[in-house]
């Protein structure tokens, strides 16, 4: 007997085509045979591959042997066939930029014959490359951007999660400004960073500050664009309390960093924030991670983890929402938008970190290159520059990242079996040159082929 996936859970309406070249639009049953456990078979082929024991028409899911939901699952596989193709979209849109070369060449490590390259698993048993060159790009690059801040998220994760047990709280700060559809992004940016550094200076901030038992905090930089308002640059600050605070005090606290930030933006000609969306402050009386500040860290990030959870072009879109409609078509206006974007958070920290606060909770300082191209908790299997080479060529970096996730048993043979499909194809044009040429030589009255056995030594 056989059971189909929950139409809601396998849905690709919303993700373009491109992301899944090779294979058919949606998953097709769960098979349930007797005896036998779940599989999940995603129709289609794994690429235009040679034939062989290796190209199974199917990629299977062993349903019972896995450590998440199974619509959790196939999203995540979505996200990063989506991620990969946005990859090359990216490329196309920045020539020159350093994302164009990302997952392709030897990192320095591997350059330097001090790492290696290949195929590693996390805990979870989700499969990454490494040794592959990262570019480490978080503004940029779709692929590095989702390991970095799965990274990240755990860092922040383990100083609030220390911090509680210490008996302290942690806030969720969020400043926002006034902004219109004409506004340059590069100029607000920089007036925003501006107008919190200097708040940030003020006695008046200090001691509002001060007042609840601040600490430290971290601050993440985060952009999103509508058609009605164009750019938003906001941040949001999670700030870490060594005493309790009740409602009354977070409502005060509210009110005096209005002020102070009103008296900023106006310093800096950004115009006056709302009331309402000026500076919010949220925060939930409990010892859980099921707080505002925590439920923000778990969700940051997602959209490129869980990309089919990207908003829709009436409403507000990230950058990767930008992209990822690029991806399915290419759009004058959202390429500028993009590139606009690239340049204007060029070299600028995504998150900020107050001094001391990582030694505090022994959190390790881990650069974002080093982040993206770090070996996971196993190594599943090493590759060769010349499997290196041919998963180039035939584009099927994705594809085996699946087969070493779902199908490791055969994850040899299908490696060798791109190795041989290239081989195979630079055998084919080298015979096909070397008949081109030698129909030229013929061809040319007079002439006999060469007695200095010319063909012998063609390349």
């Amino acid at each position: 007997m056989s059971r189909i996936v929950d139409p809601s859970i396998t849905s690709y309406q919303t993700f373009p085509a491109r992301a899944f070249r090779g294979l058919e639009a949606r998953p097709t049953a769960v098979s349930v045979a007797s005896g036998a456990t779940d599989t999940v078979s995603f129709g289609g082929r794994l690429g235009n591959i040679t034939e062989s024991a290796a190209t199974s028409t199917v990629c299977r899911i062993n349903t019972e042997s896995l450590q998440a939901p199974l619509d959790e699952v196939i999203a995540r596989m979505r996200g990063r066939r989506l991620r990969y193709s946005m990859l090359k979209t990216v490329g196309n849109i920045l020539p020159g930029h350093r994302v164009t070369a990302c997952q392709k060449v030897p990192s320095y490590g591997v350059q330097a014959g001090t790492a290696s390259r290949g195929i590693s698993a996390d805990a979870n048993g989700h499969t990454h490359f490494h040794g592959v060159g990262s570019c480490g790009d978080v503004w940029n690059c779709p692929v590095c951007a989702a390991r970095i801040a799965a990274g990240r998220r755990s860092e922040v994760q383990k100083a609030m999660s220390a911090h509680r047990k210490t008996r302290g709280v942690c806030l969720l700060v969020t400043f926002t400004f006034p902004h219109a559809n004409s506004d340059s992004l590069s100029e607000n940016l920089t007036c925003f960073l501006d107008a919190l550094r200097r708040m940030k200076s003020w006695r008046g901030f200090k001691s509002a500050r001060e007042s609840i038992g601040y600490s430290a905090q971290i601050r993440a930089l985060e952009v999103t664009h509508s058609n009605a308002n164009g750019w938003h640059p906001h941040a949001h600050e999670i700030w870490f309390l060594d005493s309790t605070i009740d409602k009354e005090q977070v409502s005060v606290l509210e009110d005096a960093l209005y002020t102070q930030w009103v008296r900023a933006c106006h310093k800096v000609g950004l115009g006056t924030p709302s009331r309402e969306h000026g500076v919010d402050v949220q925060f939930r009386d409990t010892d859980s991670d099921d707080d505002a500040c925590g439920a923000y860290v778990a969700k940051w990030g997602s959209e490129l983890t869980f990309s089919h959870m990207k908003s829709g072009k009436k409403g507000s879109r990230t950058p990767w929402s930008i992209l990822a409609d690029l991806d399915a078509e290419y759009s004058f206006r959202d390429a500028e938008l993009f590139r606009e974007y690239s340049k204007a958070f060029k070299g600028r920290a995504q998150l900020f970190w107050s001094r001391g606060l990582k030694d505090r909770y022994d959190v390790e300082e881990v650069s974002d290159e080093v982040m993206a191209d770090a070996p996971e908790k196993e190594i599943v299997r090493e590759i060769t520059p010349r499997e290196w080479a041919a998963i180039l060529k035939t584009d099927s970096r994705v594809q085996v990242l699946e087969v070493a996730e779902f199908q490791r048993e055969r994850l040899d043979d299908f490696i060798q079996s791109l190795v041989q499909r290239v081989e195979t194809q630079q055998r084919e044009k080298e015979r096909l040159s070397r008949d081109i040429y030698r129909s030229t030589l013929e061809h040319m009255a007079g002439l006999r082929i060469s007695p200095f056995d010319t063909l012998s030594n063609f390349p």
